[in-house]
């Protein structure tokens, strides 16, 4: 599987193939346990064993690798699912939801930062619900982009019209990879079924961003992390040490 790193850094994202024949029919087969919006892969409940090491997948992390470094760690993982005429939409944001607005610093958003988080969404069905701004990683709102989200550092309303937004439209067994600062929202404009995991990873040689401590995999109890499989406990205990190294996240945050 190739992987154009160039690209990435470029645009903040990438498609890639990645799933094909049993694989991709076993994960479907994992999935469908997935009924809601948004379903964390780790909430102690019956069913998403199979499709919880998807987050340890040997072509993700060597995906992940090539994109931003090793060793990764994993921030947290869920499934993306609609049932056919959901046609559900998000407003337009970068993911610093979690920083509050006055120390959200848009002079991240350049080449010159390194941007330690990337996500994934792997279509186990076919997919057109992740919509984004190309580039827009690289650079602070311009001013068409700051109308948009009507003054917020945040979130745009619902309905509006971002300028440069395109749709990313996923065959089954693709994955699309990007970079959480994209400009970008889930839009299931057309109401299809949608079956997509997510996942997002940092590396662990790099401070974390905000969005590290967003995500509920690191705060399993130990008795719950013990459940899991030897990957994902290797990872629970990974996401740990980070959160030990770096437990204000407001410090972590203002480190480039």
């Amino acid at each position: 599987m190739p992987i154009d790193r160039n690209t990435y850094e470029r645009d903040g994202y990438l498609i890639v193939p990645l799933l094909d024949g049993e694989d991709l029919a076993a994960a479907q087969r994992s999935g469908a346990v997935a009924t809601t919006r948004w379903a964390n892969l780790f909430r102690n409940e019956p069913g998403y064993e199979p499709i919880q090491l998807l987050c340890v997948h040997p072509s993700i992390m060597r995906l992940g690798e090539t994109l931003i470094g090793k060793p990764l760690v994993l921030e947290g993982a869920a499934m993306l699912a609609a049932d056919a005429g959901n046609t559900y939409k998000q407003g337009w944001h970068r993911d610093v939801l979690q920083v509050p607005e006055h120390l959200v610093d848009v002079s991240r958003f350049s080449p010159d930062c390194f941007h330690n988080c990337w996500q994934i969404n792997l279509a186990l069905a076919d997919d057109q619900s992740l919509w984004i701004v190309p580039a827009s990683h690289n650079r602070p709102n311009n001013d068409a982009e700051n109308a948009a989200f009507g003054g917020s550092k945040h979130r745009s309303p619902e309905d509006a019209d971002m300028p440069g937004g395109m749709c990313v439209k996923l065959k089954a067994g693709e994955a699309a990879v990007y970079n959480n600062n994209l400009i970008h929202r889930g839009h299931n404009a057309t109401g299809h079924r949608r079956l997509t995991f997510h996942a997002s990873y940092h590396c662990t040689q790099h401070p974390p961003t905000w969005h590290f401590y967003g995500k509920p995999f690191g705060e399993l109890d130990e008795t719950s992390a013990m459940r899991l499989p030897a990957e994902l406990r290797e990872q629970w205990r990974l996401n740990r040490q980070v959160r030990q190294r770096y437990p204000d996240v407001a410090a972590s945050y203002a480190q480039r």
